[in-house]
């Protein structure tokens, strides 16, 4: 795994725990089949997703949140209680992350065989589409999101960027770099619809468990305690193979109750466009 940069948490981090508020990929599908999905790699099964606001220390909801960034919760000192000195993380633009359930690192290739051996590997056809649930549980949970795609299936440089669907009920993720606060009296995770589009010409050459054609996807935000986000391991099928014209996950009003609650500190200066393209460069460099 590369370090891909030695990156101080931001003014905005100073309002927000390191990985109390954060984000993840509840599920996946793929256009070539409604009926095999997949959360990011990593995944707790049976992890309660509900009624995480106030729960003080590090509940065990967290165990399976993924950062790509290390140390998974910096220590402070008695002189730093109030964050105004935030503590430096380095983040990685390689591998599917750290949680507390992985303190080294996800392990791509037993979480991807276990996932070939059950059958829960997404299936996408080139020029087709990979739809997820993305859950903001809050704060830097955030948009935006992207998502990125190694045709090797390793979570390895050099990574392409995947295009999203921007028409409704999909779209980006609100949010300033990777932040967007939730009103104290609603600490509800939102789940939010994201779609994204396969490259015309996609070839996948990685290979588990017996199962080839797999490419590897990373979607993630830029929350300067982050990123935040995971890996989601996909399988390119013939083009031929009927697709799903209708395939939909469930949301049950996922925006309903988010508000804006950032202050003036925020990167407002930035437009969308100008923080994925800074992403982009750090991604593979």
């Amino acid at each position: 795994m590369h370090i891909a940069s030695a990156y101080t948490v931001a003014v905005l981090a100073a309002v927000v725990p390191e990985i109390i508020a954060h984000g993840l990929l509840l599920m996946s599908y793929g256009d070539a089949d409604p009926n095999t999905g997949s959360g990011q790699l990593g995944l707790i099964k049976g992890q309660d997703r509900k009624n995480i606001g106030g729960v003080p220390g590090r509940p065990g909801y967290q165990k399976d949140i993924t950062v790509f960034s290390l140390p998974i919760i910096p220590t402070r000192d008695a002189n730093n209680k109030k964050q105004s000195n935030p503590p430096q993380r380095t983040r990685y633009n390689t591998g599917c992350g750290y949680s507390i359930a992985y303190p080294k690192g996800v392990p791509i290739d037993t979480l991807v065989e276990s996932k070939v051996k059950f059958k829960n590997i997404p299936k996408v056809t080139p020029g087709g589409f990979l739809k997820i649930d993305i859950l903001q549980v809050n704060g830097d949970g955030a948009g935006p999101w992207v998502c990125y795609l190694d045709n090797a299936g390793k979570a390895q440089k050099p990574w392409t960027r995947l295009d999203m669907d921007t028409k409704a009920p999909y779209g980006q993720v609100p949010g300033v770099q990777g932040l967007k606060f939730l009103p104290k009296s609603n600490l509800t995770p939102i789940e939010h619809p994201f779609r994204v589009f396969m490259p015309a010409n996609l070839k996948c050459t990685g290979s588990y468990g017996g199962m080839s054609d797999i490419c590897m996807v990373r979607c993630q935000n830029n929350a300067p305690n982050g990123f935040f986000g995971g890996c989601i391991a996909i399988q390119v099928v013939n083009k031929g193979r009927k697709r799903s014209a209708r395939l939909e996950l469930r949301y049950d009003n996922p925006t309903a109750d988010d508000e804006d609650l950032s202050d003036d500190s925020s990167p407002k200066n930035k437009s969308t466009d100008a923080q994925i393209a800074d992403l982009d460069v750090e991604m593979n460099a």
